[in-house]
């Protein structure tokens, strides 16, 4: 029997079934099919399936296959770093792949609120930055050595104290240059000036310089800053200069002296001593003066050093120096109404300046097998003999002893009596048993018999 092909249909080519007139439609054996959206028919013409990137079921899914493809009935794009956005592969942003259906930061970069910020090479990403490689640090942008006297702070590298430079290179600031604007330079400090390699105060205006310490302080060029000034120092006119005064006050008291025997005079460089005052221990006080109002006895064995030495006694020797040693680096000076004004018994006198005794009564000076040494040595008494030496006076400048009424005014006793001057002055006479080197000459203003 023969069967009609419906509309849109005709009898194909082998007389044996229809063929569908419609271009999206097959025929199924009773009736053409037209194929849905998306769909076309298939190549046997016997039924349909999904249009070119349209996949799924219903081919409802679209995925265009040229740069990305079907996975579970998802369309996954080929280029990791980007996503299906349902029409075309979209990019996920610098920095970032897609991964778990979400973009997220590649393994080289961290993740800044949306963004992906990448890492270096030789750095690893992590949570908020990059964790450089070595002594690298990362300063946000960049991974960054500091200098080996440098410390990484802030996003960035800083010179340790007393380095100055970049961070990344730095050099040592040497003395008495300071660092500023946080150790990138080097230079004076304020206020003052570079001078031959010091620091040196501006000056203030008006013919002086810049006040740069607080009271009690002096300005150290050499150093480059305020320092106090050593013990025993006290600040004059802008300098360290010794405290006299209670250098002195504490070698008299380590001496054994006690104050209410002392006080130091209203020129804080003489002591005034009240009362006989007797050496038993070393005394250094060369920086002041010693006054005694009495006599001054120095012990076997122990050193005065002092300035200027003055005593003064009514009934003893002015100076009674036993075997110990004067040193002073200006006079040495001894008063006596009834005894010697010095006596020196087999001691050390020595003066930067002059020696000077004078007595109302005995010998202005004995010297009784000791050693004087000054620039000029001078001995008077009013009724007795200027200078007796039994020992050793010399002299850099001259010698001059006076006596009164009959007396000597030099007695150069002993053989082994020595006076070594440029001019050795007397008054009324002399008398050498033992040795004078220099002028010998009669003093001005005397009558002398010899």
């Amino acid at each position: 029997s023969c069967i009609q092909c419906p509309a849109q249909s005709t009898v194909n080519s082998g007389k044996n079934g229809c063929i569908c007139t419609e271009s999206n439609a097959y025929w199924n054996g009773n009736s053409c099919v037209t194929c849905g959206t998306n769909q076309q028919v298939n190549e046997t013409q016997n039924g349909c399936e999904c249009k070119t990137n349209w996949h799924g079921e219903g081919c409802t899914t679209y995925c265009d296959t040229s740069v990305a493809s079907m996975s579970s009935g998802t369309c996954v794009c080929e280029d990791k770093t980007t996503y299906w956005n349902g029409q075309a592969c979209e990019s996920c942003g610098a920095n970032k792949v897609y991964e778990n259906g979400s973009c997220v930061c590649n393994n080289q970069s961290y993740a800044d609120g949306d963004s992906c910020i990448q890492c270096p090479s030789g750095s690893t990403p992590i949570s908020g930055g990059c964790d450089c490689d070595g002594d690298g640090n990362w300063n946000g942008s960049s991974c960054i050595t500091c200098d080996t006297n440098a410390t990484f702070k802030d996003n960035g590298c800083v010179c340790n104290t007393g380095y100055y430079g970049s961070g990344t290179s730095c050099t040592e600031c040497k003395k008495p240059f300071q660092t500023f604007d946080n150790n990138t330079i080097c230079r004076c400090p304020d206020g003052t000036h570079e001078e031959e390699g010091r620091c040196e105060p501006n000056d203030d205006g008006s013919g002086g310089v810049t006040n740069l310490c607080e009271a009690g302080w002096v300005w150290d060029s050499e150093e480059g800053k305020c320092a106090a000034c050593p013990e025993g120092y006290i600040v004059q006119e802008g300098e360290c200069v010794e405290d006299v005064s209670t250098f002195c006050t504490t070698a008299m008291t380590t001496a054994g002296f006690s104050t209410s025997n002392f006080e130091m005079d209203s020129d804080g460089k003489t002591i005034k001593y009240t009362g006989n005052m007797t050496v038993a221990n070393d005394l250094d006080i060369s920086g002041c003066d010693l006054n005694v109002a009495g006599e001054l006895y120095i012990s076997k064995g122990k050193t005065l050093k002092v300035k200027n030495v003055y005593g003064k006694s009514l009934s003893d020797s002015g100076i009674n120096n036993h075997g110990g040693t004067i040193i002073a680096n200006g006079n040495v000076r001894g008063i006596s109404s009834q005894n010697f004004g010095i006596r020196n018994d087999e001691g050390i006198i020595k003066s930067q300046g002059i020696v000077i005794g004078t007595s109302s009564d005995e010998y202005g000076i004995r010297n009784d097998e000791g050693t004087i040494k000054a620039i000029n040595v001078k001995g008077t008494s009013d009724i007795n003999y200027g200078i007796v030496n039994e020992g050793s006076i010399s002299a850099s400048g001259d010698v001059l002893g006076i006596g009164n009424g009959s007396r000597a005014g030099i007695i150069n006793t002993g053989s082994i009596s020595k006076i070594t001057a440029t001019n050795v002055y007397y008054c009324k006479t002399i008398i050498d048993k033992g040795m004078i080197i220099g002028n010998i000459k009669c003093a001005s203003g005397c009558t002398c018999t010899n």
